[in-house]
């Protein structure tokens, strides 16, 4: 038993020792296969076109300032909720985030080109700037313990002057926009309060006319009829007279009637005097109590001139900036897998011809 262990070990040490051997009579196969292989990714990796150096771009803002929204404000109109801050912000952002918005800049101020590496063929243009819209991001922060902290609006890009320039005129657009639609709402309410109280300013006239027009056909009658009874002068003291007894107030002023069966008493002078006076007056307007009110707001409405200046929807906490992406270079791995993995192959290569080498051996012993 013991002799059978002793030849497995004397077996063993004898195949280790010849597989030693075998390496070092090939070291020169190994290490030539091996260098070669290293040298050829070597060379591989000198001929990569280095990639272009990315950075991330951002510029930062909060939202707008109290006497922003307090100028915004002094134009609201009809007992309307009066905006804050929050929601001219949150206005702002949506404007921001708009793939029209950010499109038309794009287009309006020739980034494509300024973007456009030297020699680049761009096949399709839509799917560059789709592309280039979507990398655009907004980070909302909110306030944290009593600190409001800025908003990010960030991409990343090997062109960070243009990019640069890009998010500072996109936040100045988006900036712009938002402030001309709440100035251009203000200006389409007070057209819309103009139009109302100018048309209840011409039904208050038109009814003050047909009343007139009324008054005087009303008069004309009583003109006719005390003519034919052939009162020519005031006979009001025939009120009192008669079976019924009547006794009616008369003022003669505008808005003020009898019936038509009494207006004769004034007589007929009278009574032409007063249909003339009714034909030949200038304007109802002066008669009319209402005007005065909805003229004086008419006239506060036109005096308001709604408009952006010293308005913004955000403040720039910070323009644009950027900094290098740190890049790890893949380089030395791709050298070193090369060394590690054609050491390897070089051994396995060896154990495989040693192998050959020995199928040949003992053929020729047996063919012998």
């Amino acid at each position: 038993m013991n002799d059978d262990n002793s030849r497995q070990y004397y077996d063993d040490e004898i195949d280790l020792r010849q597989l030693f051997k075998s390496l070092k009579e090939r070291s020169r196969f190994i290490f030539t296969f091996t260098g070669v292989v290293t040298l050829l990714a070597i060379g591989y990796v000198l001929s990569l076109t280095a990639p272009p150096t990315q950075y991330k771009v951002e510029a930062t803002f909060l939202k707008p300032s109290e006497s922003s929204v307090i100028r915004l404000n002094q134009y609201s109109l009809l007992n309307e909720t009066a905006n804050t801050a929050e929601s001219v912000f949150s206005k702002f952002l949506t404007t921001l985030n708009s793939p029209v918005l950010q499109r038309d800049l794009f287009d309006d101020d020739g980034y494509l080109k300024r973007l456009q590496k030297e020699g680049e063929s761009i096949v399709d243009v839509d799917k560059y700037i789709t592309e280039f819209t979507k990398s655009l991001s907004i980070t909302k922060n909110k306030e944290t313990a009593g600190v409001v902290l800025p908003h990010i609006l960030s991409t990343e890009s090997s062109n960070p002057d243009v990019v640069s320039e890009f998010l500072d005129a996109i936040l100045t657009k988006a900036d712009k926009e938002t402030i001309n639609y709440f100035i251009n709402t203000q200006k389409l309410k007070i057209a819309n309060r103009l139009t109302q109280l100018t048309a209840n300013r011409s039904e208050l006239l038109n009814e003050a006319r047909q009343s007139r027009l009324n008054e005087i056909v009303t008069l004309t009658d009583a003109a006719a009829l005390a003519a034919s009874l052939n009162i020519i002068e005031s006979n009001l003291n025939q009120l009192n007279k008669g079976t019924n007894n009547m006794n009616s107030n008369i003022a003669i002023q505008s808005g003020t009637y009898l019936d038509w069966y009494y207006w004769f008493l004034f007589g007929e002078t009278a009574l032409l005097k007063m249909i003339d006076s009714l034909e030949s007056r200038a304007s109802d307007e002066p008669y009319i109590p209402e005007l005065a009110i909805l003229d004086s707001e008419i006239l506060k409405l036109k005096s308001i001139r709604p408009d952006s200046t010293d308005i913004s929807a955000m403040q720039l906490y910070l323009a644009a900036t950027s900094e290098i992406i740190p890049t790890k270079s893949k380089n030395r791995l791709i050298i070193a897998l090369a060394f590690i993995g054609s050491f390897m192959l070089s051994i396995l290569l060896v154990f495989l011809m040693n192998a050959f080498k020995e199928e040949d051996v003992t053929s020729i012993q047996k063919g012998k």
